[in-house]
């Protein structure tokens, strides 16, 4: 009776621990809680319906064994991450990743930024940037003194809110923050942000503050773009998360959030999407850093 019971208890948690096995990883590099990927992340995984739970890894290396080993894997690349796991010699492109994977691409920028009623201006005087370290923060800002014989010191920080806070407790001079967490403090009358980073603009900074209208940069149009990809076998997950990628409420947060370039939808990609993905990172390595291009397609 007592083998039988036992054997039955046994089975039970073999079923158990192989559903939860199945359960969605929605996964992405960093530390929880910490800049742009979390937040993004979280909002699509809002509005998923079948069961899925948060995998944050700290390195690329470790992502890619979670899309390995895993079954069924949801995944945030961002260009970014990308970039810089090439320029520390780490491979951070899933090799199972083909377009027909990718559900979704969104990209965010940023306003350049300092605190209201700040006289400062940039120029020859020696200012603290601070900047999301997500961003290559050291060539950008190397790359922009070169060109405009400025003076700007280079301040990584891990997203735009510890920029904010920095910038109003006069931590640094200025400081490039995304608009959905920029324009609300212009309104609320804590900082102004004479440039954006956005070519087109938005309705609070307008095309003509577009920051390559009155500084050069090699790359003026600055951005942090990412591929929703999905790892799946099972029909369900992957209309699911269809469903929630393209779903009024996530787009809605990425609108008012202002993302820029957004398309969702399965179906909808190509390997011309994969190219002008990879040809970012390829102008931030080869014209920031001097380093080598990477050639994406060696990994399918």
């Amino acid at each position: 009776m007592f083998n039988k019971l036992a054997v039955t208890l046994l089975l039970l948690m073999t079923s158990t621990l192989a559903l939860a096995d199945d359960k969605l990883k929605v996964l992405y590099v960093g530390a929880p809680q910490s800049g742009p990927p979390i937040i993004l992340t979280q909002s699509l995984a809002a509005n998923l319906t079948v069961p899925w739970e948060f995998v944050s890894m700290k390195d690329c290396e470790s992502v890619l064994r979670v899309i390995d080993q895993e079954k069924n894997v949801l995944f945030l690349m961002s260009d970014i991450t990308t970039m810089t796991g090439v320029r520390q010699k780490e491979e951070c492109h899933p090799k199972q990743l083909k377009a027909k994977d990718i559900v979704g691409y969104t990209a965010s920028s940023w306003h350049l930024c300092k605190k209201a009623g700040s006289p400062l201006k940039i120029g020859q005087q020696r200012l603290a940037l601070g900047v999301a370290s997500i961003l290559p923060v050291q060539g950008m800002v190397d790359d922009f003194n070169k060109q405009n014989k400025t003076k700007l010191i280079g301040v990584g920080l891990p997203s735009s809110a510890q920029v904010l806070t920095s910038l109003l407790n006069e931590d640094i001079d200025f400081g490039m923050i995304n608009p959905g967490l920029s324009e609300p403090a212009i309104d609320e009358g804590k900082i102004e942000c004479p440039y954006t980073f956005i070519p087109q603009g938005t309705e609070k900074l307008p095309k003509d503050k577009f920051v390559g209208n009155h500084y050069r940069m090699t790359v003026p149009f600055l951005y942090s773009a990412y591929f929703i990809t999905v790892k799946t076998a099972d029909a369900k997950i992957r209309d699911d998360v269809n469903r929630a990628v393209t779903s009024a409420k996530f787009n809605e947060f990425l609108t008012k959030s202002r993302y820029v370039g957004t398309k969702m939808g399965a179906g909808k990609f190509d390997d011309g999407d994969m190219d002008v993905f990879f040809g970012y990172i390829n102008t931030l390595l080869t014209q920031l850093y001097n380093l080598p291009s990477y050639d994406w397609k060696k990994r399918i």
